[in-house]
Protein backbone atom coordinates (compact mmCIF):
# COMPACT_ATOMS: atom_id res chain seq x y z
CA UNK A 1 0.00 0.00 0.00
CA UNK A 2 1.14 3.53 -0.76
CA UNK A 3 0.01 6.45 1.39
CA UNK A 4 -0.03 10.12 0.40
CA UNK A 5 -0.32 13.00 2.87
CA UNK A 6 -2.15 16.20 1.92
CA UNK A 7 -2.64 18.43 4.91
CA UNK A 8 -4.93 16.72 7.42
CA UNK A 9 -6.34 14.33 4.77
CA UNK A 10 -4.67 10.94 4.29
CA UNK A 11 -5.37 8.95 1.12
CA UNK A 12 -4.23 5.35 0.76
CA UNK A 13 -3.76 3.80 -2.67
CA UNK A 14 -3.27 0.19 -3.68
CA UNK A 15 -0.52 -1.15 -5.95
CA UNK A 16 -2.35 0.20 -9.03
CA UNK A 17 -2.01 3.71 -7.60
CA UNK A 18 -5.78 4.20 -7.27
CA UNK A 19 -7.63 4.84 -4.04
CA UNK A 20 -10.96 3.15 -3.34
CA UNK A 21 -12.76 6.38 -4.30
CA UNK A 22 -10.95 6.48 -7.64
CA UNK A 23 -11.87 2.85 -8.35
CA UNK A 24 -15.54 3.65 -7.64
CA UNK A 25 -15.44 6.64 -10.00
CA UNK A 26 -13.79 4.60 -12.77
CA UNK A 27 -16.36 1.81 -12.32
CA UNK A 28 -19.23 4.29 -12.58
CA UNK A 29 -17.72 5.88 -15.68
CA UNK A 30 -17.40 2.44 -17.25
CA UNK A 31 -21.06 1.67 -16.56
CA UNK A 32 -22.11 5.06 -17.96
CA UNK A 33 -20.07 4.42 -21.10
CA UNK A 34 -21.73 1.01 -21.52
CA UNK A 35 -25.21 2.51 -21.07
CA UNK A 36 -24.48 5.21 -23.66
CA UNK A 37 -23.18 2.64 -26.14
CA UNK A 38 -26.26 0.46 -25.58
CA UNK A 39 -28.61 3.41 -26.10
CA UNK A 40 -26.79 4.44 -29.27
CA UNK A 41 -26.95 0.89 -30.62
CA UNK A 42 -30.68 0.68 -29.84
CA UNK A 43 -31.50 3.98 -31.53
CA UNK A 44 -29.45 2.99 -34.59
CA UNK A 45 -31.25 -0.36 -34.78
CA UNK A 46 -34.62 1.36 -34.39
CA UNK A 47 -33.84 3.80 -37.21
CA UNK A 48 -32.81 1.03 -39.59
CA UNK A 49 -35.88 -1.12 -38.81
CA UNK A 50 -38.36 1.76 -39.19
CA UNK A 51 -36.86 3.07 -42.44
CA UNK A 52 -38.94 2.03 -45.43
CA UNK A 53 -38.01 2.18 -49.09
CA UNK A 54 -40.54 3.10 -51.74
Amino acid sequence: MIAFEQGPVRVTADSSGLSADHRVVWARLGRLEALCAERTARSTALRTTTTTTI
